[in-house]
C-alpha cells in the first residue's frame, strides 16, 4: 500500500501532466481530508478543483464530510456549505442531492449510535433541517424538465432511504420504480446487507 505522501506525489505530477483534468486534484482533497489536515490546505486543494470543474460530485461529496462536525467543522459550516452550492447550482449540476446527502449521513450516525439516538433517528425528517431537504429532493427529482446526471440512481437510492425512514411509503414506492432496480451500497448499508434491505423496503414501499 502506498502511504499518503506516495498519493499526494503521485496526484501532483499527474495535475503536471494533465493541467486541465481535475481527478488528481479530487484525490488530493480526499487524502488531505482523510488525513484531517487544515482547512487553509483542505480549501487550496478545493479550489483547484473549482477551477477545473465547478460542480465536481466528488469534490462536493468530499468538502461535505470534512466540514461536518463529524470530521474536521461544524454543523453551522456544512450548512453554509449546502446553501451557498445550492443557491448558485445550474439545473445541471450534478449536486442536486447534497443536502438530503447530509441528512442522510447524520440519520446513518445515529442508527450507528444505538440506543435512545437510534429509536429517534427517524424523527428528524419530521424537523425543519430534515423535511426541507427531502422535499427539495424529491421536488426536483418529480420534474421532468430537469436534466438527470450519471449518477442520478445514486441520488434516488438515498432518496428512497430518506423517504422509507421518515415513514412515507407512498411517495418511496415512485421512488424504487423510478430505480429500476439500481442498488448503491450506501446508503442500505445502513440496513444491513444492502440488496436485502433494498429488497425488504421496496416490497414494503411497493405493497
Amino acid at each position: 500500500m502506498p502511504t499518503a505522501q506516495e498519493v499526494l506525489d503521485a496526484c501532483h505530477r499527474a495535475a503536471d501532466d494533465h493541467p486541465a483534468d481535475p481527478t488528481p486534484w479530487v484525490v488530493i482533497l480526499g487524502v488531505l481530508r482523510r488525513l484531517r489536515c487544515s482547512q487553509r490546505e483542505v480549501f487550496w486543494a478545493w479550489n483547484e478543483v473549482l477551477r477545473r470543474d465547478r460542480w465536481h460530485r466528488q469534490a462536493h461529496l468530499q468538502m461535505l464530510g470534512y466540514l461536518s462536525p463529524a470530521e474536521c467543522g461544524s454543523h453551522m459550516e456544512m450548512m453554509d456549505f449546502i446553501e451557498t452550492a445550492q443557491a448558485r447550482m445550474p439545473a445541471t449540476a450534478p449536486i442536486n442531492g447534497l443536502g438530503l446527502t447530509a441528512a442522510t449521513r447524520q440519520y446513518v450516525r445515529n442508527l450507528d449510535m444505538g440506543g435512545p439516538s437510534a429509536l429517534m433517528a427517524k424523527d428528524q425528517w419530521r424537523q425543519p433541517a430534515g423535511a426541507s431537504a427531502l422535499q427539495r429532493s424529491l421536488d426536483w427529482h418529480r420534474d421532468p424538465a430537469r436534466p438527470r446526471h450519471a449518477a442520478t440512481f445514486a441520488d434516488l437510492n438515498v432518496l428512497a432511504l430518506a423517504l422509507v425512514a421518515a415513514q412515507r411509503t407512498g411517495e418511496a414506492s415512485d421512488v424504487f420504480a423510478a430505480r429500476r432496480g439500481v442498488v448503491t451500497p450506501w446508503p442500505w448499508n445502513a440496513l444491513g446487507d444492502p440488496l436485502m434491505a433494498y429488497e425488504r423496503e421496496s416490497r414494503r414501499a411497493l405493497r
